[in-house]
């Protein structure tokens, strides 16, 4: 199996780094076009996904390695099922509260493939700054570790969020339902990405503002 690399995920933070995340981290031997670099992280991903995809880009702990052709394939699969089943529609915002993880990276590129913007917040945030942060950035949707769902479910009882989207601890295999237990609200991550729903057609290339798709700025 080719050597890992890392694909640079912004931190967790309120608000994502203006940067494209993948100038300068690229699989080793491998020359993007320049299309890749103009500040779309998707078409970055699917010029090293085409270029490189066995690439490993993240060890996957339990849930075994993800290559940069898996973590492609899986972007797609979940954005076609927020934008199906949970009507996730271009301007957007999506709530990510997951540790340094494969679904961190799938969940993100997936909310971008959406056309969403990206708001990630520490997944040991309280309740209570989960509330605000919703509050501040006007997000209906969040991907969360399942052990963050307590911070999230007075939300979801409330309305503030329409849907929630949780995936297992890092100790346990993502890629499998979380058992995080049953709520109209609630999907299981895992589920998602086997659900086989293919995202609605991309934006054209034209289509963009100054900034990569998904930055928020005050």
């Amino acid at each position: 199996m080719p050597a890992a690399i890392l694909l640079s995920i912004p931190p967790s933070c309120p608000r994502m780094h203006t940067n494209n995340p993948h100038r300068n981290h690229v699989p080793a031997g491998v020359t993007l076009p320049v299309a890749a670099h103009d500040g779309d992280p998707f078409r970055s991903l699917e010029a090293i996904a085409e270029a490189s995809p066995d690439a490993v880009v993240a060890a996957g702990g339990a849930g075994g390695p993800l290559t940069c052709g898996q973590l492609l394939e899986a972007s797609l699969m979940l954005a076609g099922y927020m934008q199906q089943r949970l009507e996730v529609r271009r301007g957007e915002r999506v709530l990510l509260m997951l540790p340094e993880y494969p679904p961190l990276a799938i969940g993100w590129y997936a909310a971008l493939r959406c056309d969403a913007g990206v708001i990630a917040l520490d997944p040991g945030s309280t309740a209570g700054e989960v509330a605000g942060c919703l509050r501040e950035s006007g997000a209906r949707l969040a991907i969360v570790v399942a052990d963050a769902l307590a911070s999230v479910s007075p939300m979801l009882e409330d309305g503030r969020l329409r849907g929630c989207i949780a995936a297992a601890p890092p100790a346990s295999n993502w890629r499998r339902p979380s058992g995080a237990g049953r709520h109209p609200r609630l999907h299981e991550f895992g589920d998602a990405l086997a659900a086989g729903i293919e995202a609605m057609p991309a934006r054209g290339p034209g289509n963009t503002s100054g900034l990569p798709r998904g930055v928020r700025t005050r």
